[in-house]
């Protein structure tokens, strides 16, 4: 994403662009059951798919980062994962590969599958 193009959209009152991204609406046992804007899923606090990455370096520590204020969900908070919201159509695997790259700038590791859970 444009970064700047975001914050300046933003700036002047317009939605910035992920929130008009697709995302997949499911049901308890993850099934797809619709698809609605980022923005309209916020609003309404519907069920989504998300990714959550935590890096640990060869000495076992984990790396931490602050959330740009741009975000609709914890703006400059520090959280100990990367990740995000799953895009309609978009497998959760992909997701966490461009959602490291976009976070943290990190690329050509491979993941490794922790665990699945269901949160509400």
């Amino acid at each position: 994403r444009d970064m700047a193009e975001e914050k300046s959209n933003q700036e002047d009152g317009t939605v910035p662009l992920s929130q008009d991204e697709l995302v997949a609406i499911v049901d308890e046992n993850d099934n797809e059951v619709d698809q609605v804007t980022r923005a309209e899923m916020r609003r309404l606090k519907l069920r989504h798919r998300a990714s959550y990455i935590f890096v640990q370096n060869s000495e076992g520590q984990y790396y931490i980062q602050k959330r740009t204020m741009l975000k609709d969900y914890c703006p400059g908070y520090y959280e100990a994962c990367s990740g995000g919201v799953v895009q309609a159509g978009e497998a959760y695997e992909l997701n966490a590969y461009r959602e490291l790259e976009e976070e943290m700038g990190i690329r050509g590791i491979t993941l490794s599958h922790a665990f699945k859970f269901y949160y509400e």
